[in-house]
């Protein structure tokens, strides 16, 4: 079996954890640009249609990404034929919203979500989060050693301005009370705090157009998900409406099946085609459940489109960067 049939998804779940690492170092050295810093690289489990798979995840760059193994052949787009579900169950409860009965619904569904197509997924480097489209990252600050890794030159340009950021607030009653730096945003820089609570991930802020973003980060090697890969991956794989199933109501938190997180803020997330949008606000402006819920659908689409001159308000879109593992 070579490197390409490994990557599959119906190969890759057969393998060891030492067939897996040696098959993704070798991701990491003939697909990651060389110029980019790779840091820890970790097993991970993600789960598709009830199955845990490992896989493995790494640091490029600051930024983490993890590996999805590919797929000949699957299905993305919202299919009503044969799914069960309960359309009873999505009948408006209000009077405030157009959608007055069932019917209703149904056309509300089928109008703004994408065409069910086959599809076939090359193995992915995916980020774990998208970013604001003003952001490009520069690499992690390790608060407590001061080291920085990463782009240095970007490091030394804004070094001062980075070091005033993080500076914590101190309690004006309690000189020696102070407050974490979770999150800041200065002129240049943008700054999040990761999970070890210590280290900083570091963005240059550069307002741009869809253009621009595009040949800024496929100069570095990644690229953007099209509307396939992203409907794939903001559905954990499988089918159904929402990514929590074919109810319209659930219960607690949605966790992604690859370990990815999307934004609920109803922001736009980009794909590779100038013509197809994800996530982004509700359709209509009614109070019926299936208007505010079905934004959070993965095959959810309002007819937008950007172009590639236009200048994207970093409020309202995101991008989110993959590395796509081909054979050509």
């Amino acid at each position: 079996m070579n490197m390409q049939e490994s990557l599959m998804l119906a190969n890759w779940r057969q393998l060891e954890r030492n067939q897996q690492r040696e098959l993704f170092n070798q991701i990491l050295l003939y697909y990651v640009n060389p110029l980019l810093q790779i840091g820890q690289t970790d097993f991970v489990n993600f789960t598709i249609s009830g199955e845990r798979i490992t896989t493995l995840a790494t640091w490029i760059q600051g930024e983490r990404f993890i590996f999805v193994p590919g797929q000949s052949t699957l299905m993305v787009g919202w299919a009503n034929e044969g799914a069960p579900i309960d359309w009873t169950t999505f009948k408006p409860t209000t009077s405030a919203t157009e959608l007055t009965d069932i019917v209703a619904v149904q056309q509300y569904v089928e109008q703004f979500t994408s065409a069910p197509r086959e599809a076939t997924l090359a193995p992915l480097l995916v980020a774990e989060s998208a970013l604001p489209v003003d952001r490009q990252v520069r690499g992690i600050y390790h608060s407590v050693t001061g080291r920085f890794t990463g782009d240095q030159s970007f490091f030394h340009k804004y070094r001062r301005e980075l070091m005033l950021a993080l500076q914590p607030k101190t309690d004006v009653l309690n000189p020696f009370m102070t407050d974490a730096v979770e999150a800041q945003v200065t002129e240049h820089v943008s700054l999040r705090v990761l999970a070890d609570g210590v280290s900083y991930q570091a963005c240059e802020l550069i307002p741009t157009t869809y253009g621009k973003l595009k040949q800024r980060i496929e100069q570095r090697g990644f690229d953007l998900p099209t509307p396939a890969e992203w409907e794939y991956l903001a559905n954990s794989g499988q089918t159904t409406l929402f990514p929590w199933g074919n109810q319209l109501v659930h219960t607690g938190a949605v966790k992604n099946g690859f370990n990815l997180t999307f934004a609920s803020d109803r922001s736009y997330e980009l794909t590779d085609d100038l013509g197809v949008l994800k996530l982004g606000p509700a359709a209509s402006q009614g109070e019926a459940l299936i208007e505010r819920q079905l934004p959070h659908s993965a095959y959810y689409q309002l007819p937008m489109a950007v172009t590639l001159e236009q200048a994207l308000p970093a409020a309202q879109y995101t991008y989110r960067k993959v590395i796509r593992v081909t054979f050509d």
